[in-house]
């Protein structure tokens, strides 16, 4: 019998917090219900009372917005998605100030997230219909130069006919990035802030520059788990997350056209540059061979970032995994945040193999200012 997992009780007391908003008003939106609950905050249904739609409601986490930096980042991503107009892109339709916490007025999608529809096979007709909208989505969202960064199957929702809506455009961007050279406490807001490593592209890991194939990669492991292969990455230890993302790769797909394969493997690849350039390059790749034909270019090897330079951003991450995971808040968060990825997925879908990276260690020279060695560290 499969071991049970038990909702840590910091989970168990902020669910019952959130429960206990059911009911009640935020200015003209009257809450009826809970939806669901994540690293970003609660989200529920709820009456607009004046212009009489059903809409979904986020409540931001505190953490996202404690400082005033981090206040204005968030109105400013909101304001920015409220742009997007788009059939595969879930509306963002207000944002709302109330007892001194931000909520996100979102449309209301009927149907279920693609996780839940993951626990039963999706034929190849379904998948191709669902992959199709999810890069027309994004290549609309980065057109207008907006990163979505936490494509996740749990942020696909899946209505009536393959209908396909992205949610959480814009918002999901992590506060994190806007500090990349503290990378201790980069890395503690990314956990504390409840992101998903495991569906992070590398260079977003490594706090690199990224652009919308990071994205890109993101919806490659979607694509991946959505023909047949359990999450490659996905660990109880962020570390070994980073460690696998970073230097490992999936296991071949099973059962899968050789050409289809050929288009997952070249999204997913570790150095973007061996990605596509855009969702509409992967999306003309998806068409050629659901017509029967062939990718139009082989990607070249897709192996783990490469040089001395990849290798001491690994280094960096995982010591400021390490610094922030003795954060206690932070160690009670990934514990809830496992426990919640979980209980929505079977219980296959997580590897039960640990694995623990260990670097060589290599004495360097002593380095003085003007050393080349010096100029590359740092």
């Amino acid at each position: 019998m499969a071991d049970q997992i038990k909702t840590p009780p910091v989970a168990a007391e902020a669910a019952a917090a959130a429960d206990a908003l059911v009911g009640t008003t935020v200015g003209r939106f009257a809450i009826s219900r809970r939806l669901g609950a994540g690293g970003m905050g609660q989200v529920y249904g709820a009456e607009d009372t004046t212009l009489k739609r059903f809409v979904a409601i986020k409540r931001m986490a505190p953490q996202a917005n404690s400082t005033e930096a981090d206040r204005k980042r968030l109105l400013r991503e909101a304001q920015r998605a409220s742009a997007l107009n788009h059939p595969n892109i879930g509306a963002m339709y207000d944002v709302v100030e109330h007892a001194g916490e931000l909520w996100l007025v979102m449309e209301y999608v009927e149907g279920q997230t693609l996780r839940r529809r993951l626990h039963q096979p999706i034929s190849r007709e379904e998948f191709f219909a669902i992959a199709s909208q999810c890069c027309e989505g994004l290549q609309a969202a980065h057109e207008k130069s907006i990163i979505h960064g936490d494509i996740k199957p749990e942020n696909i929702m899946i209505a009536a006919g393959n209908r396909v809506k992205i949610l959480d455009f814009g918002v999901a961007r992590r506060a994190w990035k806007s500090n990349p050279n503290d990378a201790t406490k980069s890395m503690e807001t990314l956990s504390v802030t409840g992101g998903t490593p495991a569906y992070m592209a590398p260079e977003v890991l490594l706090q690199q520059p990224d652009d919308g194939r990071s994205d890109l990669f993101s919806i490659g492991l979607v694509f991946y788990e959505m023909l047949g292969g359990d999450q490659p990455f996905q660990s109880d230890s962020l570390a070994t997350t980073v460690a696998k993302i970073v230097n490992l790769q999936p296991p071949e797909l099973k059962n899968v056209p050789a050409p289809l394969a050929t288009i997952i493997k070249r999204s997913i690849a570790k150095d973007p540059d061996r990605r596509y350039a855009n969702a509409n390059a992967l999306l003309d790749d998806l068409r050629r061979v659901q017509q029967g034909g062939k990718p139009k270019r082989v990607p070249s090897a897709s192996g783990a970032l490469n040089g001395k330079r990849a290798l001491a951003a690994l280094v960096i991450a995982l010591v400021a995994v390490a610094v922030a995971l003795a954060y206690r808040p932070v160690r009670q968060w990934f514990r809830s945040s496992i426990a919640n990825n979980a209980s929505q997925s079977q219980p296959s879908a997580l590897p039960q193999t640990k694995l623990l990276a260990v670097l060589p260690f290599i004495a360097p020279p002593t380095p003085t200012p003007n050393s080349p060695l010096w100029a590359k560290a740092w």
